[in-house]
């Protein structure tokens, strides 16, 4: 990640990987992508799995 990246960019990530997913959370601008691309049961554990199996 870039420096000076928001830490609201990881809460945005994670309502996302939740499968809550918001407009903005607080001062984000934008998901992290890098978890959002991480093979099924990695990085996340349960979340990405979830993320990875919604229809």
């Amino acid at each position: 990640m870039p420096e000076g990246t928001p830490l609201a960019n990881l809460w945005q990530t994670q309502t996302e990987l939740f499968g809550l997913p918001r407009q903005q959370v607080a001062d984000s601008n934008g998901e992290i992508d890098a978890w959002l691309s991480c093979p099924r049961s990695a990085c996340l554990g349960v979340a990405v799995a979830r993320r990875h199996n919604r229809s």
